[in-house]
């Protein structure tokens, strides 16, 4: 794809309401400003988001640590999925380390929920 047809993608995500004024606006700038580099260094978030969702999954068990995690993780997750939408790109890492993500938050919800419950019945007695 070529620099006037990624300027169109873009101007049709700023129409869509897909991406703000100002995201375009950076996107724009990458494009008229770059030599073919930028779809290469968007992959390394992809990686980094699959990794993060493992992570979170592995440190779900651990409470308030665990949560923390898991909601860095999900941010990033969702910004690579932007970024997956300004470059019109598809990749299962992103959507791997998002539903690795999501099952994290929901172990670490429930890892904090059971540790509030023993305490309240540790108490209760």
């Amino acid at each position: 794809m070529g620099r006037f047809e990624d300027l169109q993608r873009i101007q049709k995500l700023k129409e869509n309401g897909s991406i703000s004024e100002s995201e375009f606006e950076i996107e724009k700038h990458k494009i008229l400003n770059s030599n073919g580099t930028a779809k290469t260094n968007a992959k390394g978030i992809y990686i980094i988001s699959l990794i993060l969702g493992l992570c979170s999954l592995l440190i779900g068990l651990i409470p308030i640590v665990g949560l923390i995690f898991a909601i860095i993780s999900f941010v990033v997750a969702i910004k690579a999925k932007k970024e997956l939408k300004l470059h019109n790109e598809k990749s299962g890492l992103v959507t791997a380390g998002l539903i690795l993500t999501i099952v994290g938050l929901i172990i670490s919800i429930l890892s904090f929920g059971i540790v509030i419950m023993g305490e309240v019945m540790f108490y209760s007695m």
